[in-house]
């Protein structure tokens, strides 16, 4: 862990290395093509009920390019040359609807794009707290979501850490993202057991 913790360290602040050296290349993660996925698509016998997903709130600190990283109990440092491919919320939105459809086919989800729905349809709602990797050798993913329609609303708070098992970001974007994974299957659990949001039938 000392390892990972170093190398995370020594990329970070990169950027800080003195003038006349080599320069340093930029490098572009994706959550959106981590871990090979690929899109799906959904089929169905009879109509779907809609799931809108978004928006995704993110605290300041990871609203920018820069991959965050915690090197400390209250401190957070964005990499100078290792950059989320696109902005980091629209990512998420992009992974969790991809995550959500696979997992039923009884729903249509779609992303929010600020367009209006009607009442019967049902929205997720989700603001993170914490979504970047640590200088202890982890990724950690917690925030919480909202699940609402006309019949009702539902809040769960989630909190999600996952080891590293080898150096640098993006072997950290994938974990980053499998976290994402489980956040979709929170959801899909909370509709499951409840009826705000349970597909018509």
């Amino acid at each position: 862990m000392r390892r990972i913790r170093n190398v995370f360290i020594l990329l970070a602040t990169a950027g800080l290395v003195g003038c006349g050296s080599t320069p340093i290349e930029d490098h572009y993660y994706s959550l959106v093509l981590a871990a090979g996925d690929s899109a799906s698509s959904q089929t169905t016998d009879s109509p779907a009920r809609e799931l809108i997903v978004g928006p995704v709130t993110l605290p300041d600190y990871l609203d920018h390019r820069g991959i965050s990283l915690q090197t400390g109990p209250n401190k957070i440092q964005s990499a100078s040359h290792n950059f989320w491919a696109e902005p980091l919320d629209e990512a998420i939105n992009k992974v969790l609807v991809q995550d959500i459809a696979k997992s039923s086919s009884e729903l249509s989800v779609t992303r929010h794009l600020g367009r209006q729905s009607t009442a019967a349809v049902c929205r997720l709602g989700i603001e993170f707290d914490k979504f970047h990797a640590t200088d202890d050798g982890a990724v950690v993913s917690s925030g919480r979501y909202w699940l609402s329609n006309d019949e009702g609303r539902i809040h769960r708070e989630f909190s999600l850490r996952r080891k590293l098992r080898a150096d640098g970001y993006a072997h950290a974007v994938n974990e980053l993202r499998e976290t994402l994974r489980s956040v979709a299957a929170l959801v899909r659990a909370s509709i499951d057991a409840s009826t705000t949001c349970a597909p018509a039938g």
